[in-house]
């Protein structure tokens, strides 16, 4: 039996709950940062900024969401970054 966890259609399935929980949700989070940042340096509109948060950030999470419950440590990680920008 594997000792690591195991990836399954994008999601890390595995006995160490807080591997997987790296794993899933700590890169996710991320590439949102890394995503929000970049729009950063341009100069969006309001409408701009909204397009790119419902398009790209959220639906970043929305297949691991489905498949998993989200922390409440999570959704708040998120929510400030999105807050934020």
């Amino acid at each position: 039996w594997p000792t690591t966890p195991i990836r399954y259609l994008g999601i890390y399935i595995g006995h160490d709950s807080q591997q997987c929980y790296k794993l899933n949700f700590e890169s996710k989070i991320s590439n949102i940062d890394n995503l929000l940042t970049e729009a950063q340096k341009r100069q969006l509109t309001l409408f701009r900024k909204v397009c790119i948060i419902k398009s790209l950030a959220i639906a970043k999470m929305t297949y691991v969401s489905l498949c998993l419950t989200i922390p409440e440590k999570v959704i708040k990680e998120i929510d400030m970054r999105i807050f934020r920008f």
